[in-house]
């Protein structure tokens, strides 16, 4: 992707029903507000969630790309992770996908949106979608126009009993702390070949996530299934996967094209599970050309 426009980026907080208070920082071309949300517009707004034990700067390199090609963008912290609060109401993935709905209604209150997740971040994207289609379905494909899961998947995504006993140690969070040793625990989830500044920063994100949200993330995925609701949302969806990643199979992405009725997958060699900060030029021309597409 060619950059094209000066760019800006502006910081605020929205606050959820429960009183969570969200991070959210919007890429924009300078020459733009995007606080000012009163005028409709048939231009989509991008919104990015990101995963596990991440933060919305994770999705900074993509987002920077979007806005050079003069979208406006939104990453935000989840519920607990970076500088957002948990609020009243337990972190579940509808919840998720509940915050998520609260952002976009904020920002884009008037016009359509395009929802990147990664990871656990599809899982709240799908959550969203899902609910979306399920109030409305008349007029949920001219809200949502756009959908990319990144890493991502629909259902069996329960994590070993084992490894949460692991996760509430202090040892493991002391590890984590360690450069060398936390990203040696890190090490599957990025591709052998991986840059040593790409696993550190994929190491300070992990370890500087709050243990307890942590935790109770990973463990929020051990009964999710969206796969009975996948077939109402017609919405244009891009399925991308590393060839390397350890964490979501060939059989969830066949799930997903099961059920998701208007679907395109691509698979990302040389890339593992962390695609925002493996392939972040990959991911923004996959959601660039998802936005032009919803235009015409």
């Amino acid at each position: 992707m060619t950059t094209t426009t000066d760019i800006a980026i502006t910081d605020l907080t929205t606050t959820t029903p429960d009183g969570a208070r969200l991070t959210v920082a919007i890429h924009h071309p300078a020459h733009i507000d995007p606080r000012d949300v009163t005028t409709p517009t048939s231009t989509p707004l991008i919104v990015l969630a990101h995963g596990w034990g991440a933060t919305h700067t994770v999705w900074h390199a993509t987002a920077q790309l979007l806005a050079a090609q003069g979208h406006t963008v939104v990453a935000y912290d989840q519920r607990g992770h970076g500088t957002s609060t948990l609020g009243d109401k337990a972190l579940t993935i509808q919840q998720l996908g509940h915050d998520l709905a609260t952002v976009a209604d904020a920002l884009a209150p008037h016009r359509p949106v395009v929802i990147a997740g990664h990871s656990g971040g599809g899982y709240a994207a799908l959550a969203y979608a899902t609910q979306l289609y399920a109030d409305d379905p008349r007029t949920a494909p001219q809200r949502l126009v756009g959908l990319l899961l990144a890493a991502s998947a629909a259902d069996d995504q329960q994590t070993p009993p084992g490894e949460l006993r692991i996760m509430k140690t202090k040892a493991f969070q002391r590890a984590l702390k360690n450069p060398r040793l936390g990203r040696q625990l890190l090490k599957k989830t990025l591709h052998p070949n991986t840059p040593a500044h790409t696993q550190e920063t994929n190491r300070r994100l992990f370890a500087n996530t709050n243990p307890h949200t942590r935790l109770t993330a990973f463990a929020s995925t051990s009964t999710m299934d969206h796969t009975p609701h996948l077939r109402n949302v017609t919405t244009p969806t891009t399925i991308l996967r590393g060839t390397h990643d350890t964490s979501v199979g060939l059989t969830h992405i066949r799930t997903l094209q099961t059920h998701l009725p208007n679907t395109t997958v691509d698979t990302l060699s040389d890339a593992g599970h962390i695609l925002p900060l493996e392939a972040p030029h990959q991911l923004a021309r996959q959601i660039h050309q998802l936005t032009l597409a919803s235009q015409r």
